[in-house]
């Protein structure tokens, strides 16, 4: 359902733009992580399936989509290149790796085509800085996501918390734990430890010892980071007696996040923010 949501909105932004330009069709640059880190978030199927729809149902005088699809491998400036790509064949809207230093650049190039860049699932606050008016997100902001869970995180009893943070994804994994440590604060909560970890981790070992150490144990855990690493974090976490809540972000929703923890009761205290109504408090 969540690249069905992706997909959807990426050709609802493009469908707009073909609107106003008067655009006879539309045609649409997706670099998609079909391999790599990113590859469980990817758009494309989203996005052959609501181009397959829309084709269907579209009028004679309707804009059609036309799809052109190519795996930028998790890498940002992969993404850039088949941006330019894309560009050079007539996309009216193209995407890449939801990271500003893929989306920022690829701006940066669409702007003189007349191009708009859409990335459904970026949240990090450095693209609305960057004062493009060419671009458009489709996710809530990193300090919204933050804020929403140190809020429901607090209102279930957790006190303390420990947080994990890691450069690698940018602002998204190094300083949304910290945005959602400050506000559990404001609201009477206590941040007992931060730790650093990479993406790619397999062996939770070190920070484990390190959290098993801290001479008050946190009610909770917040990390954002994507699967398989946080899926084998928990399942690493409660083999060594770890039975509180750990707390995340959207890359959460990955349907593999069962299957890599391996045991369901082991998800009864994990808790995360996304984009979408789940209809379950």
């Amino acid at each position: 359902m969540e690249k069905i949501l992706l997909g959807a909105a990426v050709l609802t932004a493009g469908l707009l733009q073909a609107e106003h330009a008067g655009a006879a069709d539309l045609k649409i640059g997706l670099a998609v992580a079909m391999t790599g880190a990113y590859a469980p978030y990817s758009e494309a199927e989203g996005a052959r399936c609501m181009a397959d729809k829309l084709n269907k149902a579209a009028g004679a005088n309707d804009p059609k989509v036309e799809l052109m699809i190519e795996d930028n491998r998790s890498d940002p400036q992969l993404s850039v290149s088949l941006g330019q790509k894309f560009l050079d064949a007539g996309a009216q809207v193209i995407t890449g790796v939801p990271f500003p230093d893929a989306l920022i650049p690829m701006a940066q190039t669409a702007q003189p085509y007349g191009a708009t860049v859409f990335s459904a699932p970026n949240t990090q606050l450095e693209m609305q800085q960057a004062g493009l008016d060419n671009f458009i997100a489709g996710a809530v902001p990193d300090p919204i996501n933050a804020s929403a869970t140190a809020n429901a995180l607090y209102g279930k009893g957790a006190r303390t918390v420990a947080l994990m943070v890691s450069p690698d994804a940018g602002s998204y994994s190094e300083k949304l734990p910290e945005w959602f440590g400050e506000v559990f604060e404001h609201l009477g909560g206590k941040v007992v430890g931060k730790f650093n970890y990479s993406y790619g981790t397999t062996d939770w070992s070190p920070q484990i010892a390190s959290i098993k150490a801290l001479p008050q144990k946190p009610d909770a855990i917040h990390i954002c980071a994507v699967l398989p690493d946080v899926g084998i974090l928990i399942r690493q976490l409660r083999a060594n007696g770890y039975d509180g809540w750990v707390a995340g972000c959207d890359a959460f929703d990955d349907k593999s996040l069962e299957g890599t923890v391996g045991d369901a009761k082991s998800l009864e205290k994990v808790m995360f923010a996304t984009h979408g109504a789940t209809g379950v408090d």
